[in-house]
């Protein structure tokens, strides 16, 4: 009988993408089409807290508790 590997639940997919940044704040669109504005420090709701905010490269990363991700323009991370 051949070994299963255990298989880890799908993190949970962020529905945003950066819409614009400057230094310290930076706007996220969701698939809605809401905006909101986050700053580095700030929980974003259902998803986990933004640790960074690269204005030069276009970035907003997220601490999910498990991984962190990035965000960029246009593209939703996964």
């Amino acid at each position: 009988m051949p070994a299963t590997i255990p298989s880890t639940p799908p993190e949970p997919r962020i529905g945003y993408s950066v819409q614009a940044i400057i230094p310290g704040r930076a706007w996220l669109k969701s698939e809605s089409g809401d905006t909101v504005t986050v700053a580095e420090g700030d929980i974003l709701r259902n998803y986990g807290r933004i640790t960074k905010i690269d204005p030069y490269d276009g970035i907003v990363e997220i601490d999910t508790g498990s991984k962190t991700i990035a965000l960029s323009y246009g593209l939703d991370a996964e």
